[in-house]
């Protein structure tokens, strides 16, 4: 387990190895979002590959999970390297330090 911490709380990634045979592995991303954050928010990942929607500000949508909680899961490459981000849905509303910063 991952754990990535940011302005919207802590993301954590869990990785399944992939069945034999097979070269993908499940990439699980887990969002807990600061208390501010409105309650009928839709989070998003957004990365470098087509699974993660290619830096699309709405590229790969996560279901709320309860409380301040998101979560979602995606197939990708066994071996690959990932650049992501959490939104909103755009890049206005892009994940931020708790300072504010990017």
């Amino acid at each position: 387990m991952i754990a990535r911490r940011f302005g919207f709380g802590a993301l954590l990634l869990g990785l399944s190895l992939p069945a034999a045979g097979h070269a993908a592995c499940r990439v699980v991303f887990d969002v807990r979002v600061p208390a501010g954050t409105p309650a009928a928010s839709t989070l998003w990942i957004s990365g470098d590959r087509p699974e993660l929607g290619n830096w699309n500000g709405a590229g790969f949508a996560l279901g709320s999970a309860g409380e301040q909680r998101y979560i979602g899961g995606v197939e990708l490459p066994e071996g690959a390297d990932i650049a992501f981000k959490v939104t909103r849905g755009s890049w206005e509303t892009v994940e931020k330090t708790s300072d504010g910063g990017e």
